[in-house]
Protein backbone atom coordinates (compact mmCIF):
# COMPACT_ATOMS: atom_id res chain seq x y z
CA UNK A 1 0.00 0.00 0.00
CA UNK A 2 1.15 3.42 -0.82
CA UNK A 3 -0.20 6.64 0.73
CA UNK A 4 0.95 10.01 0.16
CA UNK A 5 3.75 11.48 2.24
CA UNK A 6 5.78 14.22 2.80
CA UNK A 7 8.16 15.37 0.31
CA UNK A 8 12.02 15.97 0.90
CA UNK A 9 11.83 19.18 2.31
CA UNK A 10 8.09 19.03 4.24
CA UNK A 11 9.07 20.02 7.80
CA UNK A 12 6.86 16.38 8.52
CA UNK A 13 9.53 14.38 6.46
CA UNK A 14 11.50 13.64 9.82
CA UNK A 15 8.27 12.39 11.82
CA UNK A 16 7.21 10.52 8.39
CA UNK A 17 10.70 8.34 8.83
CA UNK A 18 10.03 7.98 13.07
CA UNK A 19 6.80 6.86 12.23
CA UNK A 20 7.90 4.05 9.57
CA UNK A 21 10.60 3.28 11.98
CA UNK A 22 8.16 2.64 14.64
CA UNK A 23 5.63 0.88 12.61
CA UNK A 24 8.47 -1.43 10.57
CA UNK A 25 11.50 -3.71 11.81
CA UNK A 26 11.74 -6.12 14.47
CA UNK A 27 9.72 -5.43 17.27
CA UNK A 28 7.74 -2.51 15.44
CA UNK A 29 4.32 -1.76 16.02
CA UNK A 30 2.96 -3.52 12.64
CA UNK A 31 5.82 -6.63 13.10
CA UNK A 32 4.52 -7.61 16.09
CA UNK A 33 0.81 -7.33 15.69
CA UNK A 34 0.96 -8.68 12.02
CA UNK A 35 3.69 -11.57 12.39
CA UNK A 36 4.21 -12.04 16.02
CA UNK A 37 0.93 -12.05 17.46
CA UNK A 38 -1.32 -13.24 14.40
CA UNK A 39 1.10 -15.04 12.62
CA UNK A 40 -0.26 -13.42 9.04
CA UNK A 41 2.97 -12.21 7.62
CA UNK A 42 6.22 -13.50 6.71
CA UNK A 43 7.49 -9.88 6.39
CA UNK A 44 5.89 -6.41 6.79
CA UNK A 45 7.59 -3.46 6.49
CA UNK A 46 7.01 0.72 6.22
CA UNK A 47 8.94 3.25 4.58
CA UNK A 48 9.08 6.90 4.07
CA UNK A 49 9.57 7.67 0.54
CA UNK A 50 11.06 11.16 -0.36
CA UNK A 51 11.62 13.32 -3.25
CA UNK A 52 11.97 16.97 -3.74
CA UNK A 53 8.71 17.64 -4.52
CA UNK A 54 6.90 14.41 -3.66
CA UNK A 55 6.62 11.49 -1.21
CA UNK A 56 4.79 8.97 0.09
CA UNK A 57 4.55 6.27 3.32
CA UNK A 58 4.61 2.64 1.69
CA UNK A 59 4.12 -0.57 3.59
CA UNK A 60 4.61 -4.02 2.63
CA UNK A 61 3.71 -7.60 3.77
CA UNK A 62 4.22 -10.75 2.61
CA UNK A 63 1.54 -13.57 3.58
CA UNK A 64 0.47 -16.59 2.15
CA UNK A 65 -2.44 -16.79 -0.53
CA UNK A 66 -5.19 -18.03 1.57
CA UNK A 67 -4.38 -15.33 3.79
CA UNK A 68 -4.13 -12.12 1.51
CA UNK A 69 -7.30 -10.49 2.49
CA UNK A 70 -7.36 -11.06 5.97
CA UNK A 71 -3.82 -9.83 5.99
CA UNK A 72 -4.82 -6.84 4.25
CA UNK A 73 -7.62 -5.73 6.50
CA UNK A 74 -5.01 -6.40 9.48
CA UNK A 75 -2.87 -4.22 8.12
CA UNK A 76 -5.37 -1.26 7.40
CA UNK A 77 -6.65 -2.04 10.98
CA UNK A 78 -3.16 -1.31 12.26
CA UNK A 79 -2.52 1.87 10.00
CA UNK A 80 -5.96 2.94 10.97
CA UNK A 81 -4.46 2.78 14.95
CA UNK A 82 -1.79 5.14 14.03
CA UNK A 83 -4.62 7.47 13.33
CA UNK A 84 -6.38 7.11 16.55
CA UNK A 85 -3.48 6.38 19.16
CA UNK A 86 0.09 7.91 19.71
CA UNK A 87 2.68 5.65 19.79
CA UNK A 88 4.10 5.19 22.88
CA UNK A 89 7.14 6.62 24.81
CA UNK A 90 9.14 3.29 24.23
CA UNK A 91 8.08 2.73 20.72
CA UNK A 92 9.12 6.73 20.07
CA UNK A 93 12.49 5.84 21.88
CA UNK A 94 13.30 2.66 19.97
CA UNK A 95 12.73 4.12 16.56
CA UNK A 96 14.40 7.52 17.05
CA UNK A 97 17.26 5.27 18.55
CA UNK A 98 17.36 3.21 15.42
CA UNK A 99 17.19 6.01 13.10
CA UNK A 100 19.92 8.37 14.87
CA UNK A 101 22.45 4.68 15.14
CA UNK A 102 21.35 4.61 10.78
CA UNK A 103 22.61 8.46 9.78
CA UNK A 104 25.86 8.17 11.86
CA UNK A 105 26.65 4.26 10.26
CA UNK A 106 25.48 5.94 7.13
CA UNK A 107 28.59 8.12 7.00
CA UNK A 108 30.97 5.39 7.37
CA UNK A 109 32.10 5.89 3.86
CA UNK A 110 33.26 9.12 1.46
CA UNK A 111 30.81 8.08 -1.12
CA UNK A 112 27.72 7.77 1.53
CA UNK A 113 28.69 11.60 2.52
CA UNK A 114 29.18 12.34 -0.84
CA UNK A 115 25.45 10.84 -1.78
CA UNK A 116 24.00 13.00 1.14
CA UNK A 117 25.85 16.47 0.54
CA UNK A 118 24.55 15.97 -2.57
CA UNK A 119 20.74 15.37 -1.71
CA UNK A 120 20.60 18.35 0.82
CA UNK A 121 21.92 20.19 -1.60
CA UNK A 122 20.12 19.32 -4.88
CA UNK A 123 16.02 18.33 -3.08
CA UNK A 124 16.79 19.28 0.56
CA UNK A 125 17.05 22.24 2.78
CA UNK A 126 20.42 22.67 2.19
CA UNK A 127 23.73 21.49 3.85
CA UNK A 128 22.20 22.85 7.10
CA UNK A 129 20.03 19.13 7.26
CA UNK A 130 23.75 17.20 7.23
CA UNK A 131 24.97 19.52 10.61
CA UNK A 132 23.74 16.68 13.54
CA UNK A 133 21.82 13.81 11.60
CA UNK A 134 20.23 12.60 14.87
CA UNK A 135 19.07 15.90 16.15
CA UNK A 136 15.68 15.88 14.31
CA UNK A 137 14.97 12.80 15.25
CA UNK A 138 15.34 13.21 18.55
CA UNK A 139 13.53 16.47 18.63
CA UNK A 140 10.44 14.36 17.42
CA UNK A 141 7.42 13.99 19.98
CA UNK A 142 4.88 11.18 19.52
CA UNK A 143 2.51 14.01 18.38
CA UNK A 144 4.24 14.93 15.45
CA UNK A 145 4.05 10.94 14.56
CA UNK A 146 0.50 11.31 14.92
CA UNK A 147 0.12 14.34 13.03
CA UNK A 148 2.09 12.65 9.95
CA UNK A 149 -0.60 9.38 10.41
CA UNK A 150 -3.56 11.55 10.71
CA UNK A 151 -2.73 13.50 7.64
CA UNK A 152 -1.38 11.24 5.37
CA UNK A 153 -2.59 7.60 6.44
CA UNK A 154 -6.06 7.90 4.73
CA UNK A 155 -7.77 5.13 3.36
CA UNK A 156 -9.45 6.81 0.57
CA UNK A 157 -5.90 8.13 -0.66
CA UNK A 158 -4.24 4.71 -0.45
CA UNK A 159 -2.99 2.78 -3.88
CA UNK A 160 -2.67 -1.00 -3.01
CA UNK A 161 -1.11 -3.61 -5.69
CA UNK A 162 -0.73 -7.24 -5.03
CA UNK A 163 2.05 -9.55 -6.24
CA UNK A 164 1.24 -13.12 -6.83
CA UNK A 165 3.48 -15.94 -7.39
CA UNK A 166 2.70 -18.46 -10.24
CA UNK A 167 3.70 -21.71 -8.03
CA UNK A 168 5.56 -22.57 -11.06
CA UNK A 169 9.50 -23.55 -10.27
CA UNK A 170 12.11 -20.95 -12.09
CA UNK A 171 14.55 -23.85 -12.09
CA UNK A 172 14.97 -25.92 -16.03
CA UNK A 173 13.25 -29.38 -15.66
CA UNK A 174 11.25 -28.38 -12.48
Amino acid sequence: MIFPGPSRRDPDRIAGEVWAAVASGLGGRMFEALRDRRSLAYTVLATSWQRGRAGALVTYIATSPEREEEAREAMLDELERFTQSPVSDSELRQGVNYLSGQAEVGRQSGGAVAGEILEAWMIGNGLGDLENPGAAFRATAADDVSRVAQRYLRSSKRAEGVVRGTGLSSRAGG
